[in-house]
């Protein structure tokens, strides 16, 4: 039977969470997180031939990709617990993605979208949506007890994944960055005033220091 992730009283065991995003930046840093570490990956991070703890997924047009459902139903069957965190286990939205696998062991439920206005934070018990599947993530590490969350691939720009395929709805300002980049600055702003560091690994659009 498929729970929600924040009603489960489970916290992560390390204070630092890497998050796995999608961009084409991410390719050589990746391999730069130490062994051992806790990952939440997001979307198309599972191809990623890199070890993730958490699978986080909220797109509605995922179950018409071939990849994804590949992956979904292989990561499923497997039924990877929470406390191993080489191995990923699938958390779904409690949308259209929990409505076609049922069965996934993990569901979270968006929350108020992050649109609506600042200040743009998170709300309890949801991972509030409009601010991209990576948004969800770094608010999933934050309430699950994560005090240093570390970006790879969240380029917050371009139309590209790290695979070279082309992301059919990017979001872009005229400038190619991310319509989204207002909101994750906002938040990752937040969450920095509030004794939660955000830095990232790999070239990134946001405003959060690159090491």
């Amino acid at each position: 039977m498929s729970r929600d992730i924040l009603k489960h009283n489970w916290k992560l065991p390390s204070d630092t969470v890497y998050i796995f995003g999608t961009g084409p930046n991410g390719k050589d840093h990746y391999g730069r997180v130490p062994a051992n570490s806790w990952i939440i990956g997001v979307n198309k991070a599972i191809n990623l031939q890199e070890p993730i703890s958490i699978w986080l997924c909220a797109d509605g047009t995922l179950p018409k990709q071939e990849w994804f459902t590949k992956s979904a139903e292989y990561v499923i069957s497997q039924k990877f617990i929470l406390d191993d965190h080489h191995r990923p286990t699938p958390c779904f939205d409690a949308g259209t993605l929990l409505k076609a696998y049922p069965n996934v062991p993990y569901y979270f439920i968006h929350g108020h979208t992050l649109r609506e206005s600042p200040p743009f934070a998170p709300e309890e018990g949801v991972l509030r949506s409009g601010g991209s599947i990576s948004a969800q993530a770094i608010q999933l590490a934050y309430w699950l007890g994560a005090k240093r969350i570390v970006l790879v691939g969240v380029d917050m720009a371009g139309k590209t994944y790290f695979d070279d395929t082309t992301n059919l709805n990017p979001r872009l300002l005229p400038d190619g960055k991310s319509k989204h980049l207002r909101i994750m600055n906002g938040l990752c702003t937040w969450l920095r005033a509030r004794g939660t560091e955000v830095v990232s690994l790999s070239p990134t659009a946001l405003n959060v220091k690159v090491i």
